[in-house]
């Protein structure tokens, strides 16, 4: 048991209270806050000051967290599987490597999470249809030229998929991805627990300083996920961004910068704010997320189970994608959809 000792302050009060009764006032505020931080520690609790870190002598200056009531209620919604329905969509090549790696991901997934797949062959499916999982985890493919965002728009609908809607959640993917750091079990239950409209595996060795993963963390309310390498979408959230795309475009530029705004709750901004308010803490990564379940964030990025991504530029060695182009396609969404366009790349909070 930590005990602090109360050093005695020899200080004449009526001396203080002559020259200025303000001093007074708070020479009794600390005392008084120095009283209740001893009965705090001796009675085995615990504080962080003010860099997150647990200490033994607390500063006075520390006492700012010690009213608050981060304590208990900052640990998070209990992680909990709903056992929710997953479609996974690949565009893919037909190199060994390409068909080992999702091999593997196909057999290791399907022990863990009731998944199905959608692979769109941009190459001869024929070495795949020889793979044994094949036929029993595939629900549909298509052999076509084409790319990414294409083949979701076109064939990610009740017209292709009828059953489209007894799933939770669509899994976007690049064919570029590593499986082997994944941890689809976790990052379902996240996605269960937390049920934001679009989430991200945190990608290591990300372009973006917000996708890169952070120790400690299970993830982060943020206003963007990028397009790729690995998305996460609920149905429901699927029909809102299909619904703004356009139909001739393939890479999914632009999509990234307004769907955390479009599929954006008011609900949510409401609770971060009045959480923010009733700690004393600013919006933002160092804020712990809000664990009540009205609480239903657009975007998060996922530190506990992160991806990597491969980068290997098949579009642009297929000549179906290049920068330009990803460029055009940015461009008709800003100017389409200013309203909701956002490049701040921020995290709103953080979940431990």
């Amino acid at each position: 048991m930590t005990v602090i000792r109360q050093q005695s302050l020899d200080i004449n009060e009526q001396a203080v209270t002559k020259q200025d009764p303000a001093k007074l006032l708070t020479l009794k505020i600390v005392l008084i806050a120095s009283t209740l931080l001893s009965l705090f520690l001796l009675l085995g609790c615990s504080i962080k000051d003010l860099r997150g870190v647990t200490s033994e002598s607390p500063q006075i200056s520390d006492l700012a967290f010690f009213s608050k009531s981060e304590g208990p209620s900052r640990s998070n919604r209990p992680l909990k599987s709903r056992k929710s329905k997953v479609l996974a969509a690949l565009p893919t090549g037909n190199s060994d490597y390409d068909i080992e790696r999702v091999s593997k991901a196909v057999e290791t997934w399907s022990k863990v999470i009731d998944v199905d797949w959608v692979l769109f062959h941009y190459q001869p499916k024929d070495k795949w249809e020889t793979q044994n999982w094949y036929n029993k985890s595939v629900v549909f493919s298509v052999e076509e030229k084409g790319f990414l965002y294409g083949y979701f728009y076109k064939y990610l609908s009740t017209e292709y998929i009828s059953n489209l809607n007894t799933y939770k959640w669509i899994w976007l993917m690049n064919s570029d991805c590593t499986y082997d750091e994944l941890d689809v079990q976790t990052f379902l239950k996240i996605l269960d627990t937390w049920l934001p409209a679009v989430a991200q595996p945190a990608v290591i060795g990300s372009y973006w300083d917000i996708s890169a993963p952070q120790e400690e963390k299970i993830g982060r309310v943020t206003t963007f996920i990028e397009i790729g390498p690995f998305v996460a979408v609920s149905v429901e959230a699927w029909g809102k961004v299909r619904n703004v795309m356009n139909p001739l475009f393939n890479s999914g530029w632009g999509l990234d910068m307004l769907w955390c705004s479009l599929l954006k709750k008011p609900t949510m901004v409401e609770i971060l704010e009045q959480k923010a308010f009733g700690s004393g803490q600013v919006v933002g990564e160092n804020m712990f997320c809000p664990t009540n379940i009205e609480f239903v964030p657009s975007c998060m990025v996922v530190d506990a189970s992160p991806i990597v991504h491969l980068d290997k530029h098949e579009g642009t060695q297929m000549g179906v994608y290049s920068d330009a182009i990803g460029l055009r396609e940015k461009h008709w969404y800003r100017q389409r959809y200013s309203d909701y366009w956002d490049e701040t790349h921020k995290s709103l909070c953080s979940i431990f």
